[in-house]
């Protein structure tokens, strides 16, 4: 089965993150592996002072590996469309 991967973008909580890792596994029956992601700064709107999720979103495109079943990406960042 493939495996279902966690990746913090830069801001995320360590506790949380850690959390995820501990109990998504036996939550999904699927193995869990972890993917290092960069801070979405890259995607800052001054104006609306906000981050771009289409922007974050391309991002997580690029860097899904293609084993993967699914990618949780978590931020702490206020999104919008």
């Amino acid at each position: 089965m493939k495996p279902l991967y966690l990746g913090s973008m830069a801001e995320a909580n360590p506790d949380v993150m850690a959390y995820l890792h501990e109990r998504m596994p036996p939550a999904f029956g699927v193995e869990l592996r972890r993917l290092e992601l960069p801070g979405i700064d890259f995607a800052y709107d001054a104006r609306r002072s906000q981050y771009g999720s289409i922007r974050a979103l391309e991002l997580l495109l690029e860097r899904c590996p293609p084993d993967a079943l699914k990618l949780l990406a978590v931020t702490e960042r206020d999104l919008f469309i």
